[in-house]
């Protein structure tokens, strides 16, 4: 009867060691499972991570762009003289170096680009001023893509033109945004004319005028390379245009002579610095005023 017993017990241990093996295996797979999915979840970080470099440096590429053609791609205003900002001249129909629109990938073109004034009077998008507009396009080049919108407005003293740029960059569904915002000063604020005056401004008879001014600018570096005088007579029309002023040895103090036929003259200013700043200061006034 021992022996029975025995062989009973003997019997009911059997399959325990499939179990065990079992749940070693489950243990075994869970363990597989969780370091896969945490390994696949790094892959996909480190893909993605390659994917946001990819989508921003395209946003950068926008930058870029409105910068480049805002500052070198300026309006002509005429005279050799330009503009003072590049900005709603890149998508100006007139201008034979506006980025193009075209189909396909090329990193060169401004698809869809449009301005719109954000001023009453609707004139902010003149390529000549540039000076209340908004300005959209957007670029498609190897896989990438980027949408800019680009804003410049006058600062609330007016002093200053700020400059918005939002360019958001694309690369197989990552995307980045890099936001930027200048201000630039005016030709108003960087050129200084003082003491300007005339002498005389007048004459009963035929006689030498002379067109005195002091000039400077404000930026390092940066010199006034050219200033004009435009006469006018009593109704506004110009007897002499262009009429260059020399400077002194103290690189400051301009002037000029000019005679002309008896008569009331009214003097415009026309001042150009090395960096292509234009400043325009009308009716100088007479020396003994």
């Amino acid at each position: 009867m021992l022996n029975n017993f025995k062989l009973k017990n003997l019997n009911s241990e059997k399959g325990v060691s499939l179990i065990i093996t079992f749940f070693i295996m489950i243990i075994i797979l869970a363990v597989v499972l969780s370091t896969s999915t945490l390994l696949y979840s790094e892959i996909k970080v480190i893909r993605n991570i390659s994917y946001s470099v990819s989508a921003f440096y395209s946003a950068d590429s926008g930058i870029e762009k409105v910068l480049f053609y805002d500052r070198q791609i300026l309006p002509s205003l005429g005279d050799g003289a330009v503009g003072e900002r590049g900005l709603c001249y890149m998508c100006d129909t007139g201008n034979p170096y506006r980025c193009p629109n075209g189909s396909g990938d090329n990193s060169l073109f401004c698809n869809d680009c449009t301005q719109t004034p954000l001023d009453t009077e609707m004139a902010g998008c003149n390529a000549n001023t540039c000076d209340n507009c908004e300005i959209s396009f957007n670029t498609s080049f190897g896989g990438k893509y980027y949408e800019v919108i680009a804003k410049v407005s006058p600062s609330s003293d007016e002093k200053f033109s700020v400059l918005e740029v939002k360019s958001k960059g694309t690369y197989k569904n990552v995307y980045r945004q890099i936001d930027i915002n200048s201000r630039k000063k005016g030709p108003q604020d960087i050129i200084i004319i003082e003491n300007a005056c005339v002498d005389p401004i007048s004459s009963s008879e035929e006689e030498t005028i002379t067109i005195y001014a002091d000039i400077t600018s404000q930026l390092i570096d940066v010199v006034i390379s050219e200033v004009y005088a435009v006469i006018k007579n009593e109704t506004g029309g110009i007897v002499q245009e262009e009429l260059q002023l020399s400077v002194s040895q103290d690189q400051i103090s301009w002037q000029v002579s000019w005679s002309g036929s008896p008569g009331v003259y009214y003097v415009d200013l026309v001042v150009e610095d090395s960096a292509e700043n234009i400043k325009i200061e009308t009716n100088i006034p007479a020396c003994n005023q």
